[in-house]
């Protein structure tokens, strides 16, 4: 019998907290054929829940521990883990991690590197995301695009060829939700919810407002906003200066979101 010669993966990425890019990382974990591909999964920060999730599928998953983005003492820690590793296909999400991907393809000669770009830069871009912009032009080999307006904007402004970016729309484990047990029960009122990381690109004032206008008709609503992040103190005071306080709940960080919805 004729054995198969895996393809050596490494996704990288940066934190190991678990917000949209790392969840996306998560189902390509799951899904992807493992008697085929040899997985492993790097991250700078953490550890966090990324690296016990993929543990937990059977991969090597691993967190250089660096307490910030700038903590270059623990960021030298790559090297040995890399160095004893063959890398067939590198592939990077979020610009911050790029950079250090644009580095590890040309030390370890990796034959395919892919970036993902979640989301649109949040006004003006700033000096990493220029420089990122260059190395997606010269040194990835294939850019996945998570929209049409994520891959727009590449073109646009990263000046990126369009047939290097190939759109890949994110997906859903739609068994989490199908086997969920739904319990009837009356709602005495409407209750609108959202999840995401409190940060800017997320445009949660937005949804704010957005609640305010719905309680001018329908006073009776509640709003709940499940997530954690930086900005949670000025959206906190944001519900304030709105004078909907009392109508909107944030619930925090959670791990069952079929059970939240």
């Amino acid at each position: 019998m004729v054995s198969i010669k895996k393809i050596n993966l490494l996704y990288l990425t940066t934190d190991s907290k678990i917000g949209g890019a790392e969840n996306i990382i998560l189902s390509l974990i799951r899904g992807l054929d493992q008697t085929k591909y040899s997985i492993s999964l790097c991250s700078l920060l953490g550890p966090g829940p990324l690296i016990e999730e993929a543990k937990k599928s059977g991969i090597e998953a691993v967190s250089l521990r660096m307490r910030s983005r700038f903590d270059f003492f623990s960021l030298v820690k790559i090297f040995p883990y890399l160095r004893r590793k063959r890398i067939d296909l590198l592939h990077t999400h979020l610009y911050h991690i790029n950079l250090l991907g644009c580095f590890i393809k040309r030390w370890k000669k990796i034959p395919l590197f892919i970036y993902t770009a979640h989301s649109l830069p949040p006004g003006k871009i700033s000096p990493l995301q220029v420089v990122n912009n260059f190395i997606i032009r010269r040194d990835n080999d294939k850019i996945i695009a998570v929209s049409f307006a994520v891959k727009d904007n590449l073109v646009r402004f990263a000046k990126v060829g369009k047939k290097k970016i190939h759109v890949i729309y994110d997906g859903i484990d739609l068994k989490k939700f199908i086997h969920f047990e739904k319990k009837p029960f009356k709602l005495s009122a409407p209750l609108i919810g959202t999840i995401a990381n409190l940060r800017p690109v997320k445009g949660l004032e937005y949804f704010l407002i957005a609640a305010g206008l719905v309680l001018r008709k329908i006073p009776q609503a509640k709003f709940f906003i499940a997530g954690r992040g930086s900005l949670r103190k000025k959206l906190e005071e944001l519900t304030k200066g709105l004078k909907i306080s009392d109508k909107v709940v944030f619930l925090g960080f959670i791990d069952d979101v079929p059970k939240f919805l």
